[in-house]
């Protein structure tokens, strides 16, 4: 994604000068304000500042997230027996295997322990995920 980054100095009432940063998702899109007028380049230069710490919190925030969710946190699944009826109703293999390898390490384990303790695997797509199944990568192949 193209952003056009605009650095805005305008005049303010009681304000000697008004520095506004705003970012734009591509050209002629909508924008937004990232930081309040600022009244002196210092000010600038600390809400730039603060601004900065934010992100790298945002992106550890992230980063810790992802770990989680691969070493078996942060569960999507509530219900594998709906993800189950999603995936039957798909209407390719193709599709049914990237929307469960979609999932993390620790939802794929749980939607097939579902799918291989409760489903019939002799109609439908059963037999389907469980010749496909790779229980050691917990994958859809």
């Amino acid at each position: 994604m193209l952003r056009d980054w605009i650095l805005e100095i305008q005049p303010e009432p009681h304000v000697l000068c008004a520095v506004r940063v705003a970012v734009r998702g591509e050209a002629r899109a909508a924008g937004g304000a990232l930081l309040a007028s600022c009244s002196s380049l210092d000010e600038l230069r600390e809400e730039i500042a603060r601004m900065k710490v934010e992100l790298d919190g945002v992106l550890e925030s992230a980063l810790q997230k992802l770990a989680a969710s691969e070493k078996g946190g942060g569960s999507r699944v509530d219900d594998p027996a709906r993800i189950w009826k999603e995936m039957e109703s798909m209407p390719g293999e193709r599709e049914m295997f990237d929307h469960f390898n979609g999932f993390s390490v620790s939802d794929r384990e749980i939607i097939a322990e579902y799918v291989l303790t409760h489903v019939n695997m002799f109609k439908g797509r059963g037999p389907v995920f469980s010749e496909h199944y790779d229980s050691d990568r917990h994958l859809l192949e």
